[in-house]
């Protein structure tokens, strides 16, 4: 595979979410530098990001976020009561 077929299937499976122009391809298991745009550059396996793994740092963010929002929602529903017995 060439850098070009690389970029094209990470493109397919994560649309514009990186940039690719650091990315040397040598091959699936040897690392290449993506550009998150929300957190830089990060190293990843090519065969992991065509598999759909992405910046890790966006990864934690967005299961922050839920985690985040699971809770100002369950409180904000009143649920608290029945967890406190009331």
């Amino acid at each position: 595979m060439k850098n070009k077929d690389f970029i094209s299937k990470a493109r397919n499976t994560h649309g514009n979410m990186y940039d690719y122009s650091m990315v040397e391809y040598i091959n699936h298991l040897s690392p290449v530098k993506i550009i998150c745009h929300k957190h830089g550059v990060f190293e990843q396996v090519p065969s992991y990001h065509l598999s759909g793994n992405g910046c890790q740092m966006c990864s934690k963010e967005k299961l922050g976020n839920t985690k985040e929002k699971f809770v100002k929602n369950f409180w904000d529903a009143g649920h608290y009561r029945f967890v406190m017995g009331r």
